[in-house]
């Protein structure tokens, strides 16, 4: 990744990583912090296609069109590494490992956009938001990110959840406080503990098997 790597980007919470319909000849990687993939819909809301981890490529879905298809924004303070389109192609072509990377990037992103929509159409909303922390707690534990005590760290707002599950932050709050009333999970000042995976699996309806298709690069 050093040989198509051009610098960095410092951006704060809330500031744009892409915007939908710019023209973009970058792809970003996400070195540290959160940021999300979203649309507004026609009425005017948010919706969360996909949430952002350290490690993560964003603008992946742009390369070849050259305009930003959806927006991107920082969910928390972020570093990005910056790469040209016009480099990687090149090492595209002449690596084929690389190419095959960015491939599986692909396909792994559709997956996870598949898997969001199907939570949105056939989970119920206590079940859409233990399906999105049981998501969160694994690909945070596929990176080494989760915490000797066992629980992990989500610097995410309750709108952000709200918006990335369909629900409003009322309907979100009452589902959390549901899970942990019942001793499933607590989600408290930013750090993610899952008490009762067996319970969480069964609500959430619960198969990994879209998470396998990991990022190679």
């Amino acid at each position: 990744m050093n040989r198509i790597r051009t610098g960095s980007r410092l951006l704060r919470a809330g500031q744009a990583v892409l915007e939908s319909g710019d023209d973009s000849e970058t792809l970003f990687v996400l070195e540290s912090g959160w940021a999300f993939t979203f649309v507004i819909t026609p009425e005017g809301r948010r919706q969360i296609l996909e949430l952002h981890l350290p490690g993560d490529m964003l603008g992946v879905e742009s390369m070849g069109r050259g305009q930003v298809s959806h927006g991107v924004e920082a969910a928390t303070d972020v570093s990005l590494c910056v790469m040209p389109y016009n480099r990687i192609r090149n090492l595209i072509r002449q690596d084929p490992c690389m190419a095959l990377g960015f491939a599986s990037v692909v396909m792994h992103d559709r997956a996870m956009l598949a898997e969001r929509l199907s939570s949105l159409g056939r989970r119920s909303a206590a079940g859409r938001v233990a399906h999105l922390m049981l998501e969160l707690h694994t690909r945070l534990k596929q990176r080494g990110l989760v915490l000797s005590c066992g629980g992990c760290l989500v610097p995410l707002k309750q709108a952000h959840i709200a918006d990335a599950v369909g629900l409003t932050v009322e309907h979100t709050n009452r589902a959390l406080a549901e899970m942990r009333k019942e001793n499933m999970l607590t989600l408290k000042d930013g750090k993610l503990a899952l008490h009762n995976r067996t319970a969480l699996v069964t609500l959430a309806g619960w198969d990994d098997s879209y998470l396998e298709m990991a990022n190679i690069l």
